[in-house]
């Protein structure tokens, strides 16, 4: 897997699996990236009662279905407690 952090490797990676899927590389990078942020969003209000839902039944069924696809990415995926990110602060 740390071939992955090869730049040339890791567009290889991004190529192929768009030929596989037969769609623009840009598209599965842009679908990719969108659902990684809705599972940030869904990881911080999951679960939490400072904000929004508490569990993932009152989630929509949109939201279950990314709650449930990019579930590898949870324990991958920073959150802060709300109200702590700083202006200009990356949370990954």
């Amino acid at each position: 897997m740390t071939d992955y952090n090869d730049p040339q490797n890791k567009e290889k990676l991004w190529e192929d699996k768009a030929a596989d899927m037969g769609v623009e590389v840009a598209a599965l990078k842009t679908f990719y990236k969108s659902n990684r942020t809705q599972m940030r969003r869904l990881k911080r209000t999951v679960g939490k009662s400072c904000e929004g839902t508490e569990t993932v039944k009152d989630l929509s069924a949109m939201d279950k279905l990314v709650w449930e696809r990019f579930s590898f990415l949870k324990n991958h995926i920073e959150t802060t407690q709300c109200g702590t990110q700083k202006h200009g602060e990356h949370m990954w």
